[in-house]
């Protein structure tokens, strides 16, 4: 096996390993919620609902046994043994047991999010790993190693996919399929090729680390959800598009919108606000510049909102086409 071939092999067993964890996690959290419910459900003694809830206790006790040592791993592994000892202690009431159950079960739960949290952010620090992989990309293409270059821009790839619902990180593989593309063409000229993934490695960056996924974990960025009435679909490329955004009454009256530009610069066509009232309103278009955002005010007074129409299209720096990469966060201001 090749060097290359295997450090993807590697990887593959790193991120289907942490995988593994959070969906046991997830289905863990699940079986705890209905060991809960089953307890809570008792009608009489031995009616058989605490049997079924230790029966799914010891399933998550059993799948937490690969789990690296840790604080909450122990927290759980206490609250679970506080109620499995408790479900088998025949000399207890069932409805003493069903109160230990109830609150081992919610300590259990606190235990497994904080869990799920740590098995997420191990696995972003792929991001990092990916960053850095980004500059030896750049160097094998100044010497023409074109192929190597390629072979660490799969590598990226394959650490990036699983993070591709975050809207960002799906513009940072779209660039890097053009990258692999250009990479693969042997009728381009090198030095058009050395300029295009040079350009197209400072997206990839850019993209990745304002990504939500990227800042979430870092405890900044986009990540406080106070206002955020939602976040646009990335607009075309090729044409301008246009994207929705639902409001209600339930997110309160605004004196004004705040768009922010993520993923690239935004060309914007219209944007039409429709209030609780239904009537509507359409505001003047221009360009936004990536992390920057444009304000509008809603005539000094808050008022409902209950639609967000916008009519825009991706454009790189100099105003030309761009991958589809741009949308906005929008908020409400008070």
């Amino acid at each position: 096996m090749t060097k290359n071939n295997f450090a993807i092999a590697t990887i593959f067993a790193v991120v289907a390993t942490l995988s593994a964890h959070a969906a046991n996690l997830r289905q863990d959290r699940i079986l705890v919620e209905e060991s809960i419910t089953h307890a809570q459900n008792l009608r009489y003694p031995g009616d058989g609902e605490l049997r079924r809830a230790e029966d799914k206790l010891s399933i998550v006790q059993r799948d937490i046994f690969d789990l690296r040592p840790s604080f909450d791993k122990q927290r759980l592994e206490r609250a679970l043994d506080d109620a499995l000892r408790a479900l088998r202690d025949y000399r207890l009431p069932d409805y003493q047991k069903k109160d230990v159950v109830v609150r081992s079960g919610y300590e259990a739960l606190s235990a497994i999010d904080q869990l799920s949290r740590e098995t997420d952010t191990g696995a972003r620090r792929e991001l990092d790993q990916s960053l850095m992989r980004l500059d030896t990309v750049i160097r094998h293409t100044r010497i023409l190693r074109f192929d190597y270059a390629s072979s660490e821009v799969r590598t990226i790839q394959i650490s990036l996919a699983r993070f591709q619902r975050d809207l960002d990180i799906q513009g940072a593989l779209g660039e890097l399929d053009r990258m692999q593309r250009m990479l693969a063409d042997r009728y381009l000229n090198p030095r058009f090729v050395q300029d295009e993934i040079s350009r197209s490695s400072e997206l990839v960056r850019t993209l990745v680390m304002q990504s939500r996924t990227y800042r979430d974990d870092r405890g900044d960025g986009d990540h406080d959800q106070r206002d955020v009435l939602g976040r646009t679909n990335p607009f075309g490329s090729r044409m301008p598009t246009t994207e929705y955004i639902e409001v209600g009454r339930v997110d309160g009256r605004f004196a004004g919108l705040q768009f922010k530009a993520r993923g690239a610069n935004i060309r914007i066509d219209s944007i039409e606000v429709t209030f609780g009232n239904g009537r509507s309103e359409v505001f003047y278009g221009g360009f936004v510049n990536e992390g920057t955002d444009l304000r509008i005010d809603l005539h000094g007074q808050e008022r409902v909102v209950s639609r967000i129409r916008v009519t825009a299209q991706s454009m790189d720096m100099g105003g030309r086409r761009f991958g589809d990469a741009g949308h906005f966060v929008v908020r409400g201001l008070r």
